[in-house]
C-alpha cells in the first residue's frame, strides 16, 4: 500500500512539474511539495522536486509545526519520522538522507523545536537511525545506543 501511494504522488509530482509548476511554490495552508514529500516518506517524489529546483532549506508557513514556528522540509521529514510504521520511518530516513545530500542545513532552527538535530535527540525513542545519520554527518563517529 504504501509503495502505492508513493508510486501515485510520484505520478504527480511528475505531471505538476511537466505542466509548468514551481518546485517551491506553496499551498494554501503554506506547505511545499517538498514538505509534504518528506513527510510522506516518498523518497522519490523528494529526490524529483530536488532535481526540479526545490530548495532543500525552503520554509514553509507557520502552520505546519504543531507547536508554532516556521519549518524547513528537513525538520518535518525528522519530525515526522517519529510517527509511523518502521518502512515509513525507513522512508523518512531516506528523505532525510537525499535532503541533507541536497545541502539542507542541519543547524537551521525551528523557535520551538531547535536544530533538527536537537529535535531527533529529544525524541529519540525510536529514532536511532535518524540521531546517528545526523550526528556523522556532522563528521562525527558516534553510536547510539538502542
Amino acid at each position: 500500500m504504501m509503495r502505492r501511494r508513493a508510486a501515485d504522488a510520484l505520478a504527480a509530482v511528475k505531471v505538476m512539474l511537466a505542466a509548468g509548476a514551481a518546485a517551491d511554490r506553496p499551498n494554501k495552508q503554506g506547505a511545499t511539495a517538498l514538505m509534504g514529500a518528506a513527510e510522506n516518506g516518498h523518497d522519490l517524489c523528494v529526490r524529483a522536486l530536488l532535481e526540479a529546483g526545490a530548495n532543500p532549506d525552503g520554509v514553509g508557513q507557520p502552520f505546519a509545526c504543531e507547536r508554532g514556528g516556521v519549518p524547513t522540509p528537513l525538520h518535518v521529514s525528522v519530525c515526522h519520522s517519529l510517527v509511523g510504521s518502521p518502512p515509513m520511518r525507513q522512508a523518512r530516513l531516506r528523505c532525510t538522507q537525499l535532503l541533507v545530500e541536497a545541502g539542507a542545513s542541519i543547524a537551521t532552527v525551528s523557535p520551538q523545536d531547535g536544530n533538527v538535530l536537537m529535535h531527533a535527540v529529544q525524541h529519540a525513542q525510536g529514532l536511532n537511525g535518524m540521531v546517528s545519520f545526523l550526528l556523522n554527518h556532522l563528521g562525527r563517529a558516534v553510536q547510539v545506543d538502542s
